[in-house]
């Protein structure tokens, strides 16, 4: 399984739009603003060395929903999806 492969548990997440720095994200390859997200840890050697992964920092993952594409954006929080902020 390749770094940013998905598994058969993602197909079933739910597309959403999203806001990173208060602006809707698009792919960059088929413009679509349909995405699908998933937590990732970003591990380092040093760390899994000293069996310290969890303390390592975690990105969010979101797949285009249209060409599945990959973007990453490193933060705590997922970004929020726009159904949330508009609620």
């Amino acid at each position: 399984m390749g770094l940013l492969s998905r598994s058969s548990a993602s197909t079933e997440e739910v597309a959403a739009r999203y806001l990173v720095v208060g602006m809707e994200v698009a792919c960059p390859q088929c413009r679509n603003k349909l995405f699908r997200s998933r937590k990732a840890q970003l591990n380092t050697a040093a760390m899994s060395f000293l069996n310290l992964d969890w303390a390592n920092p975690v990105a969010w993952d979101l797949n285009s929903h249209q060409c599945d594409a990959g973007e990453e954006i490193t933060s705590r929080k997922p970004p929020p999806s726009l159904a949330a902020v508009n609620d």
